[in-house]
């Protein structure tokens, strides 16, 4: 048996990406000693878009664990709408060019979603430690010396999964130079009229401030999340936060009235800063989920490509030996998954971001095929993440 202080493999973040791998690693590989990192005390309300599509959805199912999140709360979604002035585009999660991987979606708390993660890792025998943060870390021998508070623990592999301002991926040499500084806003709100139907879709609604995704939850309860326009940003340092939402609101042709009678709770303002690596593995070391690269929230499917780089990697993991550490060319096969991964989604990004960011012409492109239902389920595959991979 190894020292209390000696890991195979330390993971850096509970949140969905850290969690997940930690559950599927040591499902797999029982004989690994595996520590799971939390910075925070307990799960916590964080900036997030709280909506998993239905690739993600699959993950949680592989893992028995969906319906178990269903049952905590989550509300099944059958599709996504996206509203640009009076024109709608969107479709349910059905078969069309392509076959969902999971028949719906979820709006789900994010801490509600920590929180059994979590407690699903510790039961598969995951060391899982709280309010714990990696400081410094030292390649030696073949291993990391990890400072976390005031100690150092040994590990074979180090795993980047604390979001996208991660520290391994500072400490590994991973970090690369990142974009454009753009804002979001995030906040829950009770109150909002449901569309006809009822609360059935996640949706986005393109706003004169930005675009205003929309994720019910349970309860009457949704989650607004608000990216400023690259023009409207600067309206942060001149209004507080839950003023911008609430003028994002009343702004916005198809929430106007639905908004009329919400009540707005915090409102949490975060840098929607689009974060680059270098690479998703060094000797010794991965990133995963958001560490590995942060897109901005428009995308809305930050949780689902959480969880599916989780099993990528958690199944690379399963077939190392870590007796003499992890090479970078053994992590090799993880870091082609990623790049498979979301090689569509880094194509399609760029001019996707420019439409979403020009109102007036989005409004046009909507309303000029917003019937389309061909278009509809392109549009439902791209945020989805499951747009066939080559």
């Amino acid at each position: 048996m190894p020292p209390p202080d000696c890991f195979d493999v330390v993971i850096a973040g509970g949140g969905p990406a850290g969690a997940m791998t930690a559950l599927l690693v040591k499902r797999a590989r029982p004989d690994l000693n595996v520590l799971l990192l939390d910075a925070a005390m307990a799960p916590i309300h964080r900036p997030c878009g709280e909506f998993l599509g239905p690739a993600g959805v699959r993950v949680l199912s592989d893992a028995g664990l969906a319906t178990a999140v269903i049952a905590d709360g989550a509300r099944v979604l059958q599709g996504l709408r996206l509203y640009a002035g009076r024109s709608v585009l969107g479709a349910d999660f059905l078969p069309g060019i392509v076959r969902p991987p999971h028949p719906h979606g979820l709006g789900v708390r994010r801490e509600m979603l920590d929180r059994r993660l979590q407690q699903a890792a510790a039961a598969a025998g995951v060391d899982l430690r709280r309010g714990a943060r990696v400081g410094t870390m030292v390649r030696s021998d073949g291993s990391w010396q990890v400072q976390v508070g005031g100690a150092t623990i040994t590990a074979a592999l180090v795993v980047g999964a604390d979001g996208r301002r991660s520290v391994v991926r500072r400490r590994s040499g991973l970090d690369a130079p990142c974009g454009r500084k753009r804002y979001a806003l995030v906040c829950r709100a009770h109150g909002m009229t449901p569309p006809d139907g009822g609360w059935r879709h996640g949706e986005m609604h393109i706003s004169p401030l930005g675009q205003v995704g929309l994720a019910p939850l349970t309860d009457g309860e949704v989650n607004l999340n608000l990216l400023l326009a690259p023009q409207t940003s600067g309206f942060l340092q001149e209004h507080p936060p839950d003023i911008l939402m609430r003028a994002a609101l009343r702004a916005t042709p198809s929430l106007r009235h639905r908004s009329a009678n919400a009540r707005i709770g915090r409102v949490l303002a975060t840098p929607s800063l689009p974060q680059r690596s270098v690479g998703v593995v060094a000797n010794g070391v991965a990133l995963v989920g958001d560490a590995a690269g942060f897109w901005d929230p428009f995308t809305g499917d930050g949780m689902s490509i959480a969880l599916r780089s989780a099993e990528s990697l958690a199944r690379c993991i399963a077939g190392l030996d870590l007796r003499n550490g992890a090479s970078e060319r053994a992590l090799a096969p993880y870091a082609a998954a990623w790049r498979r991964q979301l090689r569509i989604k880094r194509a399609l990004y760029p001019g996707l971001a420019s439409v979403l960011a020009r109102r007036r012409l989005c409004e046009a492109l909507i309303g000029t095929f917003g019937r389309s239902a061909l278009l509809g389920r392109i549009m439902v595959a791209i945020e989805g993440d499951y747009l066939p991979r080559r």
